[in-house]
């Protein structure tokens, strides 16, 4: 196995390695979000700095997503996180745009960067990079950033529509832990229909 291989499938591991960690410390009784509401402002200092710069090199943004729901309360959570969201978004726009050889270099892999660039229409390359799922977060900024897409364009359609993914992961986690499991699927289910309908619209709209 090559050494690019073997870091493919550890980065595959650590979520549910995460996911398994946090059912063992449910399973026997710990509960670790007392220690977030005892250290309150050095907690939410400390997970504002990272959900700010870890997505800048790779790391996945719905981790946070739902680390907000299970460890504060939703309002709370959404603050932080869009707030952190946004922040993370602007720097990585800057990063793109006076690194941008660069980092056309490193996304040349990657088939979509081919199709972003010659995309004329930049509002719908915006909406579809951010909107439909499979393109990791880190990609779809430094993307955007390197595609020429306009600031204001970029913040607006990037923000509302990773708010979106973001209240509605955090509504799931926190609800986790106060509902029972067939509502928490229905919930799932509802986002993954929606998610469905977004692609096949969007494809339509390409077919045309």
């Amino acid at each position: 196995m090559t050494k690019k291989k073997l870091i493919a499938r550890l980065k595959l591991l650590w979520l549910p390695s995460l996911l398994l960690v946090g059912l063992l410390l449910v399973y026997f009784g710990y509960d670790w979000r007392i220690y977030f509401r005892q250290h309150h402002n050095i907690a939410i200092g400390i997970f504002i700095l990272l959900m700010i710069f870890l997505p800048l090199i790779g790391f996945p943004i719905s981790s946070f997503y739902l680390f907000a729901g299970m460890a504060y309360e939703p309002i709370i959570g959404f603050s932080v996180a869009s707030l952190s969201l946004f922040v993370n978004m602007v720097i990585a726009y800057v990063l793109a745009s006076i690194y941008k050889e660069s980092f056309q270099r490193l996304l040349q892999k990657h088939d979509i960067l081919k199709s972003a660039v010659n995309q004329k229409n930049l509002l719908r390359l915006t909406i579809i990079i951010r909107a439909v799922p499979g393109v990791p977060y880190w990609l779809q900024n430094y993307l955007l950033g390197v595609s020429g897409v306009p600031f204001h364009t970029y913040i607006i359609v990037s923000w509302i529509v990773q708010s979106t993914y973001l209240a509605g992961m955090i509504y799931l986690s926190y609800i986790s832990f106060q509902v029972t499991p067939w509502k928490l699927f229905a919930g799932i289910a509802i986002i993954v229909v929606m998610v469905v309908i977004l692609r096949v619209f969007l494809n339509r709209g390409e077919d045309k």
